[in-house]
């Protein structure tokens, strides 16, 4: 990766912190997880991230009042990620 902005794009919120950066309750979130709404998530483990370029696209859509950019891709990141536990 170089320059700042690489990083910045490739940053993964959690849900409390897209819950934060968007003014939700985290509940709201939640519900969108299980209506399949809301920005594009993956799983790095078991645990739910949110890419923040991702997160910027489906707050323009919103804007826009185009919804959703792209349907919710559950990826499992897990396999390769150093962290000593099983996916």
């Amino acid at each position: 990766m170089t320059g700042d902005g690489n990083l910045t794009d490739r940053r993964l919120l959690s849900p409390q912190e897209l819950a934060e950066y968007t003014g939700v309750p985290l509940a709201t979130i939640y519900r969108w997880n299980s209506k399949g709404s809301g920005p594009r998530r993956l799983r790095v483990g078991v645990h739910v991230r949110y890419r923040l370029s991702d997160v910027e696209a489906w707050l323009e859509a919103q804007e826009s009042g185009q919804g959703r950019p792209a349907p919710t891709l559950m990826a499992d990141v897990s396999a390769n990620s150093g962290d000593g536990h099983a996916a």
